[in-house]
């Protein structure tokens, strides 16, 4: 991951679930045995220092198949973006104005950062554990 480390917090309630770091196959069939690491403080923070997949799962029992599961993709913290591929049109740099709207909405310049990336993948975690764990009871 370049010279970055990212960390993804996942707070939760220790009374009602766990967090599990699996493989891929336990993650896949939802199976709570044999975990890569085990986290019960309930203000999990997992390091993401290399680049590939991580799998994590709430070892409570129906929690993972009730939706309780993420896999975290880690990329490279490259700050180069890729070169534009050719053979197909340029989109517009801009949505069309619709009746009713002042002006045309355009993206960001530059994209997303890492940083911004980094906080996404803590956002979205925290938010995948935290609504699976109010829809689950």
């Amino acid at each position: 991951m370049s010279n970055q480390v990212s960390r993804v917090k996942t707070p939760y309630s220790t009374s009602q679930h766990d967090v599990l770091e699996v493989t891929q196959a336990n993650f896949d069939s939802c199976t709570n045995s044999n975990p890569i690491a085990t986290h019960t403080d309930g203000n999990t923070v997992v390091t993401l220092s290399a680049v590939g997949t991580r799998y994590f799962i709430c070892g409570i029992t129906g929690h993972c198949s009730g939706g309780m599961k993420v896999q975290i993709n880690a990329v490279s913290g490259s700050s180069t973006s890729p070169a534009p591929t050719s053979g197909g049109p340029t989109p517009p740099s801009s949505v069309p104005s619709t009746p009713g709207s002042t002006s045309p909405a355009t993206s960001p310049p530059g994209g997303s950062t890492p940083d911004s990336a980094a906080s996404s993948v803590q956002a979205g975690v925290g938010l995948v554990f935290g609504l699976a764990a109010l829809l689950a009871f």
